[in-house]
């Protein structure tokens, strides 16, 4: 695009410009004539404006906590592997073999499986990377499977060193301290359950936002005809977007100036101003007078006010047509109320009349602005998605706007997209009369494209996300949860494994299962009982729930490994006797 074009169809001249056969000289004295005129310097002049910000949210510190557990898992397994080996190993020293080439043998399986880990790794990125070269997808491959042989590599290190450093005779004699690996089995134990309370109290977050996402999902249903802009193209206006150019802003106030009387069109776009926002006003210096109470602020055109109840005089909407800015001011502000929120609109409306605009409208031409009270007969909706904010209200302070008495803040955000920055709503009717090619190449607006959808899919949207985060987190909780079982699991069989002999004895002398194993049975329901008490001091519904789950389940499986374990016992005792 030419110069000359790209001031008449954007009226800028910003935007990315090469120079075909000018000579280094030439350049330098040309760029010299810029920095003069635009302050700027020649880096800055020689360097596209662009940037870009990435939000990984919780896409790394989900996984990152999947890999601990798993990798916590691996190394407790192979620790109690190794510990349960150690008399084996003694065997084994009798016999000639060295420490290092009994851990080979033994933690073999384990060390042939890291062979498989790069072919799976490439298969699952292959096949969730459809559309990409075999060497892209190699390449991305490589950096989990690393990741994966590492982390088996160091719990086979970790869990060797356990026979690698028993002195002969501890290993021929069984001599190695019951307790340490008891402790250490306990350890992982509450580590796991603590693990288990801290990401169900985390999930009570997303558990409330969905339950307050249905309740305002049953407000919404009320506009969920309405259809809003979606997305669009830069077209022929690519230095709207990039450079702050006009032209597309004033292709879509012509466009909705010949449809803003039509059946099926309407303008709204709500704001709360909140406490904090009035209190940084006034720090600031933004407004000289400054409401004095937290408010709600509707832009909304007259066809979109009947809609929801509130019908306007004639003399009302002929001024507004003639480009007065019509405020209506609830009958429920006090006097001085009313008079501070008048102070700031009379400020503001002087504020926006001072701003140049490519789009001008009566207002601007002629700048004025009038108060009339109203009632409301029933609570107005926000169109808020946000969830910390009331879905409705009772006095929101109204613009009754018209595209004659638009300031550059609503001409210019006419194109605005999205579930609570749009503008313009339409119905399915009008999407399809005016939202057509044909119609809107009258406005040259045909290349840009403008996509309408339901307000319904942006509702839907919203709560398919919040589900699909619950779903993920859940999760990785399971695993978590998963890993504490295996651990009980594990205590229980090495208790039983290290203390063979004295409960074989305690057996033979009438004690109970239960009797035996009162310490872990206590420790079991001490650990849940405590889940149990954390989550109703954390005010965690799912803490407490996933705790009392917990609190019958566990005991329950402990009774059937005890109850195993007794069996073992009586042939460990009648083989001995």
């Amino acid at each position: 695009m030419q110069l000359a074009e790209l001031t008449q169809r954007s009226e800028t001249v910003s935007g990315t410009y090469r120079f075909i056969g000018v000579d280094e000289q030439t350049l330098s004295e040309l760029s010299a004539q810029i920095n003069s005129i635009t302050g700027d310097t020649t880096a800055q002049v020689g360097s596209a404006l662009q940037g870009s910000a990435v939000d990984r949210s919780f896409s790394f510190l989900v996984p990152l906590i999947g890999l601990v557990a798993v990798s916590g898992l691996l190394q407790v397994l192979l620790l109690v592997q190794a510990f349960r080996s150690l008399q084996e190993l003694g065997t084994h020293l009798i016999l000639g073999w060295s420490a290092f080439d009994y851990c080979v043998s033994l933690f073999r399986s384990v060390l042939l499986s890291m062979l498989l880990v790069y072919p799976v790794s490439f298969l699952v990125t292959f096949f969730t990377m459809q559309g990409y070269g075999l060497a892209t997808v190699a390449t991305v491959a490589l950096p989990p499977a690393l990741v994966t042989v590492a982390i088996t590599l160091a719990t086979v290190v970790v869990a060797s060193l356990v026979l690698l450093l028993v002195r002969p005779v501890t290993a021929i004699r069984n001599l190695v301290s019951k307790k340490i690996m008891i402790v250490m089995l306990a350890i992982t134990y509450c580590a796991s359950a603590a693990g288990v309370i801290g990401m169900s109290i985390f999930l009570d977050g997303p558990i409330r936002e969905i339950d307050r996402l249905g309740s305002v999902s049953q407000q919404w249903q009320r506009v969920t005809d309405y259809q809003i802009l979606y997305k669009q193209d830069a077209g022929d206006d690519s230095a709207s977007f990039t450079s702050g150019g006009g032209k597309l802003m004033a292709d879509y106030y012509a466009w909705y100036r010949t449809i803003a009387a039509e059946a099926g069109v309407s303008v709204v776009n709500t704001r709360y101003h909140h406490k904090e926002q009035l209190e940084n006003w006034r720090e600031l210096g933004v407004y000289q007078n400054i409401p004095n109470k937290p408010l709600w602020y509707f832009a909304a055109s007259p066809s979109y006010l009947e809609s929801v109840g509130l019908n306007l005089n004639q003399d009302l909407l002929s001024r507004a047509d003639s480009g007065e800015r019509v405020y209506l001011v609830p009958d429920s502000y006090s006097e001085a109320d009313a008079a501070a929120l008048k102070a700031w609109v009379a400020e503001d409306v002087i504020q926006l009349s001072q701003q140049d605009s490519v789009i001008q409208t009566e207002f601007t031409q002629n700048p004025r602005h009038s108060f009339e009270s109203y009632q409301v007969a029933e609570p107005l909706f926000t169109w808020s998605a946000d969830l910390e904010v009331e879905s409705t209200t009772a006095d929101p302070v109204i613009l009754v706007v018209t595209p004659q008495n638009m300031s550059f803040f609503e001409s210019e955000s006419l194109s605005a997209i999205g579930l609570e920055n749009s503008y313009i709503k339409l119905s399915s009717d009008a999407v399809a009369k005016y939202g057509s090619s044909e119609y809107l190449a009258k406005y040259n607006l045909d290349d840009n494209r403008p996509e309408f959808r339901p307000v319904s899919d942006f509702i839907a949207g919203l709560q398919k996300n919040i589900q699909e985060f619950l779903q993920l987190f859940a999760g990785v909780s399971a695993a978590v949860l998963l890993l504490e079982i295996l651990a009980l699991l594990t205590l229980t069989k090495l208790y039983a494994a290290v203390n063979r002999r004295s409960l074989a004895v305690k057996m033979l002398l009438g004690h109970s299962p239960l009797h035996s194993f009162r310490f872990t049975f206590a420790a079991v329901i001490a650990v849940n009982l405590l889940g149990v008490l954390i989550g109703l001091i954390a005010q965690s519904n799912v803490a407490v729930l996933v705790s009392a789950v917990m609190l019958v389940v566990q005991p329950a499986i402990l009774t059937i490994l005890v109850a195993q374990s007794h069996r073992e016992q009586i042939a460990f005792a009648v083989k001995t006797v």
